[in-house]
C-alpha cells in the first residue's frame, strides 16, 4: 500500500499503533484549530484507518461548536467503526434531531444495535427506513435485518422482497447473502463465490450471512475466525460484526 493504515488491534484492542502520519495528516496538524481544520483532520486521520483519534479531532471541533452537523455526523461513523456503539447512538439520535439524514442514521443505529447484541431493536431501525431506500440501500436493510431476525429467532420476515440483481450497485455481496437466505443460492454455491473473492470486503458480506445462517441451525463452524484473517478491509460491518461477536465469546458474553 502507498500509504500507512492503522490496524484492526490498534483501533478495536488498544494495540500500540505503529505508523507515521502521511503528509496530509501531519499539514492538517499545524493548521489553527478551528472547526474547518480540525474536521479536516480527522478527514486525513480516517483515511489511514486511525478513527480513534479522528474521533478526539471531531471532539475537539464539537466544543469549539456543539452545533456542527458535520462533526456530529462523522464522530458518530468513527464510533461506530471502533464498536463504541453506546456512544454512537447517542450521537447518530443528536443527528436525527438536529435534521440529520434519517436513513442514514437510523441503518447506522441499527447496525450498533446489532453490534451490541441488541437485535429486536436492531430490527425496528432497520424496518423503520426501508421505504426510505433506494434498491442499493434496500438490499442493505434487508441483509442485515434477516440476520437480526436469525439471531433474534424471528422470522426474517423482509426476505420475500425483491430486488434486482442489476440495481444493488456495489452492494452485490448482500444480495448474495440474501440470496442465499431465500435458499435460491446453495451452501456450497455461496462459499465457493466467496472463496473466489480477491475483495476481502466482498469475502467478508458472504460469508458472515453464511455464519449466522449455520449458528441459526445449531451449526459449529470457523467462519468468524476465517472472517478475520482476512482483514484488509476489517473496518467493514460485516467484519466488524465478526470481530464482536468473537470479543463476546472470548468474553463468555452472550
Amino acid at each position: 500500500m502507498e500509504r500507512p493504515y492503522a490496524t484492526a488491534e490498534s483501533q478495536l484492542d488498544g494495540k500500540p499503533l505503529t505508523i507515521e502520519d502521511t503528509r496530509h495528516i501531519a499539514d492538517a496538524r499545524v493548521l489553527p484549530e478551528t472547526v474547518e481544520n480540525l474536521i479536516l483532520l480527522g478527514k486525513a486521520l480516517s483515511k489511514s484507518l486511525r478513527y480513534l483519534e479522528a474521533i478526539e479531532a471531531y471532539s475537539k471541533a464539537l466544543a469549539l461548536n456543539p452545533d456542527s452537523p458535520e462533526a456530529l455526523r462523522l464522530r458518530a461513523g468513527r464510533y461506530l467503526s471502533t464498536l463504541q456503539t453506546e456512544r454512537a447512538i447517542e450521537d447518530f439520535r443528536r443527528a436525527l434531531e438536529t435534521g440529520g439524514d434519517a436513513l442514514d442514521c437510523r441503518y447506522r443505529m441499527g447496525l450498533a444495535f446489532y453490534f451490541q447484541g441488541d437485535y429486536e431493536k436492531a430490527m425496528e431501525e432497520f424496518s423503520s427506513v426501508l421505504f426510505l431506500a433506494d434498491p442499493e440501500m434496500e438490499i442493505a436493510l434487508i441483509y442485515w435485518h434477516s440476520l437480526a431476525s436469525l439471531k433474534a429467532r424471528k422470522d426474517p420476515s423482509f426476505l420475500h422482497r425483491e430486488v434486482a440483481e442489476e440495481a444493488v450497485g456495489h452492494h452485490y455481496s448482500y444480495r448474495e447473502g440474501v440470496s442465499f437466505l431465500k435458499g435460491e443460492l446453495t451452501e456450497d454455491g455461496l462459499r465457493k463465490r466467496a472463496e473466489a473473492e480477491s475483495c476481502d470486503m466482498e469475502y467478508s458480506m458472504k460469508m458472515y450471512a453464511l455464519h449466522v445462517w449455520k449458528e441459526s441451525r445449531g451449526k459449529k463452524d470457523t467462519l468468524l475466525q476465517d472472517i478475520l484473517k482476512r482483514n484488509e478491509y476489517w473496518f467493514c460491518f460485516s467484519s466488524l460484526a465478526a470481530w464482536q461477536e468473537r470479543r463476546r465469546a472470548l468474553r463468555g458474553s452472550p
